[in-house]
């Protein structure tokens, strides 16, 4: 769809926040990696607009490697826990979001889109910039 914000991403070359394509999946540095860093975003390479739209296949290996992505998260320095998302609201291209929570959090009992206003995240230091890591573990 030429109309659809995530299948242009796709389909562009040298985009900044790409970080790998495994399979039909591209892993994205997510929208929100400003506040919290190591937020990924994975996008289908198909434009289909929920899981139900995948073949049974299709959808564990997108389920496999949302896992083993979030087994990544889990080991960064000081996450907490990880928020896993797919809404669609915004675009309808299937995609879901992987947010690290890091201990010293202000706000762990608020979901990433009620603070997105908020411009203190933390109480001490913000956690380090993890995408070199996360780069090369996705290349695997």
């Amino acid at each position: 769809m030429s109309e659809c914000s995530l299948c242009q991403k796709n389909l562009s070359k040298g985009d900044e926040d790409f970080l790998a394509r495994r399979g039909d999946l591209y892993f994205y540095k997510g929208p929100f990696a400003q506040k919290w860093p190591g937020h990924i975003m994975i996008v289908n390479a198909l434009h289909v607009e929920e899981m139900s739209d995948l073949n049974m296949g299709e959808a564990a290996y997108a389920f496999q490697e949302i896992l083993r992505t979030e087994k990544f998260l889990r080991n960064l320095p000081g996450v907490k826990r990880i928020n896993f998302v797919k809404f669609g609201n915004v675009c309808s291209h299937l995609h879901w979001h992987l947010i690290p929570r890091y201990q010293g959090e202000l706000h762990l009992d608020k979901n990433p889109w009620e603070l997105l206003s908020e411009s203190k995240i933390y109480s001490l230091t913000e956690p380090r910039d993890p995408y070199p890591s996360l780069r090369d573990a996705l290349r695997l």
